[in-house]
């Protein structure tokens, strides 16, 4: 009927347009959500307008997903080329679905936020059980296109889960006491709700800038770490310099054996230096007795490397 494409219609907008509304805020600001508006505004349309409405859930759940409208409005078929997106909308148009079932089921709607008992478990059918559907489809999803590691698989339900879950809480009961609600109850309610939005949010942003500031603090200890580190090994280089340079004036003919000796005794008072090395130059008249004389010494097992004008130099 007329009506409920209508119905549909105005459910496809109203979760475009908190979907989006949070993403451009969250792009803005740099904040990423742990409230997901659209998670309780469609599981109130449901709750509504009725289960009838699900097709409007799950086509604006799937163009939120879609970052280039543009491209969609010129090619629409460009969606089938994107299968992760079509799978998502599958989540949230479920959990909105089986939470409503669950709260029409159980006798906790019409929901009158009076009776103790009835609001508990409507929050807990509603808000918490329910609101584990999405999280769980869409990592599964993830798993299998391979956007999220197993190791931060726990953490990306519990922040999708508690998204949701406290997206319910608030827009779920904003507009149950908007559309069903006397003007005074409505006023109050509504009140309190958007006072404990602000205050989530306020909390929120709160925590992500201490936490900015604690990593600043972090790196700016981690960059004196290094910058001590760095002194250190200048420090050392230094002493091995001057140590090498009393070496060659006090040896006329420096041996292997004095070098030797001599970094046995010197690198552990430089632990910044692990090892030295050795290396002999001599001319191109001298390379064959050269390399006779490795030769017997280390044997066959000998690499020996020419440069200088014209490969003077062994």
């Amino acid at each position: 009927s007329e009506n409920t494409f209508l119905a549909i219609v105005f459910s496809a907008f109203s979760y475009i347009l908190f979907a989006k509304l949070t993403l451009h805020f969250s792009s803005v600001t740099g904040l990423v959500w742990l409230i997901w508006p659209a998670a309780g505004i469609s599981f109130a349309l449901v709750l509504l307008l009725g289960y009838r409405v699900w097709p409007g859930i799950f086509i604006g759940t799937l163009i939120s997903s879609l970052h280039d409208f543009n491209l969609i409005f010129a090619d629409p078929m460009v969606i089938l080329e994107q299968s992760r997106a079509i799978f998502s909308p599958f989540g949230s148009t479920i959990q909105a679905v089986m939470g409503a079932w669950l709260v029409r089921k159980f006798g906790d709607y019409p929901q009158t936020f009076i009776n103790p008992k009835k609001i508990v478990r409507f929050y807990i059918l509603a808000g918490v059980v329910s609101t584990t559907i999405s999280p769980t489809i869409h990592n599964i999803i993830d798993l299998f296109y391979g956007t999220v590691k197993y190791e931060t698989l726990f953490l990306e339900w519990i922040g999708f889960w508690v998204g949701d879950m406290t997206s319910i809480f608030i827009f779920s009961t904003i507009i149950i006491s908007l559309v069903k609600f006397e003007k005074e109850r409505e006023i109050l309610i509504s009140s309190l709700m958007i006072l404990t939005f602000s205050l989530s949010v306020g909390i929120y942003s709160l925590a992500l800038t201490w936490e900015d500031e604690r990593l600043d603090l972090l790196f700016e200890q981690q960059i004196i770490a290094v910058r001590d580190a760095i002194k250190v090994k200048e420090e050392d280089f230094q002493s091995l310099l001057v140590n090498i340079s009393g070496l060659e004036k006090s040896h006329q003919d420096l041996t292997k054996e004095n070098f030797r000796r001599f970094s046995e005794e010197v690198l552990p008072s430089t632990p910044s230096i692990r090892a030295l090395n050795y290396t002999e130059i001599v001319s191109a008249e001298q390379r064959e007795y050269f390399t006779d004389k490795l030769s017997l010494e280390y044997g066959k097992d000998i690499k020996i490397w020419y440069f200088g004008d014209n490969q003077r130099l062994t």
